[in-house]
């Protein structure tokens, strides 16, 4: 039997069917969220539904065995079907039993943890490769023979002194993707109790300009550049922007308490809510232009301060030639959501 797949997208219920499956959807904004009822995950937001053209999608940002999709991929994923089943399933509003549905659940939990753990494995063999041959440092020692990075890092607003605090360095060749080459400049980024968790590369010739930035080790996830590790979540005032070298130029103009804190795509504003929560007073997040919805869901979420700039920060301090005293004035002039 063959289906017209808008036919059944038309009949489907997403938001029905997340429900059923055990989802405690919440209206967030434009978008519902909840704990993902695949994998019985327990962040409450990790799980989310939202439209697209008309049409209901949802996403699962913490299950590696989820993923997103349509309402048809949730049916497959939910009651263990192949695409057709699925169909059949939508259109017939089949139900498996209790029992049936409660298995195929706990399988699809027992997957996720293992590829989560073997994930989690390989990514450790990865980083502790980085730390033994110290990558970083390596990395760090060219700015002393490449002027031209040296030169590039200032011209982009962080001296020298502030290259070396933070071992900024670069690469001469970087090998994208096993499919090209570009030189690079490099940013070691550190968790809370100062261990290097990655290094960032920033291509200088990208394919897409969009796409500027790799891992050193393919594999390696991205994570929050923090100026100043120590520090970790907190500060007298924290700012939060998209990308690590706007929290660097931002901090070369802030006050030794402060932090500013880089976030490596917009995907990764949604996991600093906790973190940032509970300091969520002295918050103040500021978007790229064009960029804001990801970074306007998190200041909604903490109720903290949200600075629209009609530029990118970095680019409009050095425009500026900003000083400590502006930028707290900024920071006085942002607004609560």
């Amino acid at each position: 039997m063959r289906f017209d797949v808008n036919a059944v997208l038309q009949k489907a219920d997403l938001l029905a069917y997340v429900e059923r499956a055990g989802g405690n959807l919440k209206k967030n904004g434009d978008r519902y969220s909840c704990a993902c009822p695949l994998h019985f995950g327990d962040n409450p937001t990790a799980f989310s539904v939202y439209q697209k053209d008309g049409r209901y999608l949802w996403n699962c940002f913490t299950g590696p065995g989820c993923g997103g999709g349509d309402a048809i991929t949730f049916i497959q994923k939910f009651q263990n079907l192949n695409f057709k089943q699925a169909c059949e399933w939508i259109m017939g509003g089949q139900i498996e039993d209790s029992e049936t549905m409660l298995r195929t659940a706990q399988e699809r939990l027992r997957q996720a943890e293992l590829e989560t753990i073997a994930a989690a494995q390989r990514e450790d063999a990865r980083r502790q490769q980085m730390r033994v041959e110290e990558r970083h440092n390596l990395y760090h020692a060219n700015l002393a023979s490449r002027q031209w990075m040296r030169e590039t890092w200032t011209s982009w607003g962080i001296d020298e002194g502030m290259q070396d605090f933070w071992n900024l360095g670069g690469c001469d060749d970087f090998f994208v993707d096993g499919e090209y080459h570009t030189p690079t400049l490099t940013i070691p980024v550190e968790n809370t109790d100062g261990e290097l968790m990655t290094i960032q590369h920033r291509l200088i010739n990208p394919k897409n300009p969009k796409d500027k930035y790799r891992p050193d080790r393919k594999g390696l996830h991205a994570h929050p550049f923090l100026t100043v590790p120590r520090m970790g979540y907190d500060g007298g005032i924290i700012w939060v922007m998209e990308g690590a070298k706007k929290a660097m130029v931002t901090w070369t103009r802030s006050d030794v308490d402060w932090q500013c804190i880089g976030v490596p795509g917009q995907e990764m504003y949604k996991h600093l809510i906790e973190k940032l929560r509970p300091v969520a007073s002295r918050v103040i997040v500021v978007p790229d232009p064009k960029a804001e919805t990801k970074a306007l869901l998190l200041a909604k979420e903490l109720n903290c301060r949200f600075l629209e700039l009609p530029q990118k920060i970095d680019d409009h301090i050095l425009m500026t030639e900003m000083k400590q005293d502006q930028l707290y004035k900024l920071f006085q002039q942002s607004r609560k959501v």
